[in-house]
């Protein structure tokens, strides 16, 4: 094996580590407390400080959805969170994906267009 095809697969793994680090996590690591960014104040959706708890056992507790399960599912793109709830017109739910930039915690998107997302904080 060249030097020139060494340093490719060395550079072609660490990229690989960083993408696989940034997009795709366990619920031990996603479980915790997340507060919103967003200041866009829509109807719909998260406001500015709303939190979103996500515990082990599949449950979540959301100042936006209240109380209600979520999954984890795993696509070459990476972790996708589907949240479930229920509200007063009956159940719903709100799908999106998890990443974590380098060397700071998970964010779970609210909006990627708007960059709003729940950063997690503990």
């Amino acid at each position: 094996m060249t030097r020139r095809t060494k340093i490719i697969i060395t550079v072609f793994i660490i990229l690989l580590s960083i993408y696989i680090t940034k997009n795709f996590f366990l619920r031990t690591t996603i479980t915790g407390t997340y507060i919103s960014n967003d200041k866009s104040g829509l109807a719909d959706g998260p406001n500015f400080g709303d939190t979103l708890i996500l515990y082990d056992n599949g449950k979540f507790i959301s100042d936006t959805w209240g109380m209600g399960t979520y999954e984890l599912n795993y696509t070459l793109t990476g972790t996708e969170l589907k949240i479930n709830y229920s509200y007063q017109f009956g159940g719903a739910g709100y799908e999106t994906s998890i990443y974590q930039p380098l060397f700071e915690k998970p964010r779970i998107i609210i909006n990627k267009d708007l960059g709003t997302y729940f950063r997690k904080i503990d």
